[in-house]
């Protein structure tokens, strides 16, 4: 997933997908699996600007992952409500 959304951004900035974040740091971010701006600014090739820039989203996708290898319901699902669906 990681790659996927390197990939769109990218393609969105019109650049090369290295310029984003390189492979290598898009492994150490899948082997360490942050949960904090703290733990992905840990991360080699995670900067200041990196961090402000994408931050946020790695950090989603980052969540999401965990939450779909656990089997988990997304967060904001009531524990007795129906769970959602994507399309």
């Amino acid at each position: 997933r990681l790659r996927d959304w390197r990939l769109a951004i990218s393609r969105d900035q019109s650049v090369p997908a290295y310029v984003v974040f390189s492979d290598a740091t898009l492994q150490a971010i899948a082997d360490t699996r942050p949960v904090s701006r703290e733990q992905l600014a840990s991360v080699p090739g995670v900067g200041a600007v990196k961090l402000d820039r994408y931050g946020a989203a790695v950090l989603e996708v980052c969540a999401e992952d965990v939450q779909a290898a656990k089997g988990s319901a997304p967060a904001s699902r009531p524990a007795d409500g129906p769970a959602r669906t994507r399309p």
